[in-house]
C-alpha cells in the first residue's frame, strides 16, 4: 500500500473476504453494508471468486 492509498482510505480497514465469508448471504451482506457505509474496504482475489462460483454451481 502506498501513502496515497492510505490517505484515500482514511482510517478504513481493508478486509480480505475469503470464499467462506462470501458463501454466506448474511455475512456477504454485512460486509457490503459496512463497505457502503465507508467503515471498511473489501478486497478479494480472482481465485476466491472462482471458488465461490464453483461452490454455488455445485449447490
Amino acid at each position: 500500500m502506498t501513502d496515497s492509498d492510505a490517505e484515500s482510505l482514511g482510517r478504513r480497514s481493508i478486509v480480505l473476504a475469503d470464499a467462506n465469508v462470501l458463501y454466506s448471504r448474511v455475512l456477504r451482506e454485512y460486509l457490503v453494508y459496512a463497505a457502503d457505509e465507508g467503515v471498511i474496504s473489501i478486497r478479494w482475489s480472482r481465485t476466491i471468486l472462482t471458488e465461490v462460483v464453483e461452490y454455488q454451481k455445485g449447490q
